[in-house]
């Protein structure tokens, strides 16, 4: 979800109205979420999401509002929706592409860990 300044990327399966908390408690492994200005930072590639940051934490929890709202008001919920022969294929060579853990590379791939 973004708007003009702001871009929040997270798991999909982690929003759910009324789920702040839980977002903020993101399940192990999964990829936390990721929080970006686009004014300062177009190419996206410093994370600025910190729970301990009143700024960055009140952006992602709007936005985040913003997506759990525009999700409820789709004609058919998630879990209504059957992955297929096709769907499980792709998400394998999207994976295969590193692209199925989620978006960019963790700190972790930067330090050679």
């Amino acid at each position: 979800m973004q708007d003009a300044r702001w871009k929040l990327i997270v798991r999909r399966e982690l929003v759910r109205p009324g789920a702040w908390g839980a977002f903020l408690a993101t399940p192990e492994g999964l990829e936390p979420p990721r929080l970006f200005d686009l004014e300062s930072d177009p190419a996206e590639l410093r994370n600025l999401f910190d729970p301990k940051d009143p700024e960055a934490l009140a952006t992602a929890e709007r936005l985040f509002a913003a997506l759990a709202a525009q999700l409820e008001r789709l004609p058919i919920r998630d879990d209504q929706i059957q992955s297929g022969g096709r769907d499980l294929r792709a998400e394998a060579i999207f994976q295969s592409l590193g692209y199925g853990g989620g978006v960019g590379e963790s700190d972790d791939d930067r330090d050679g860990q």
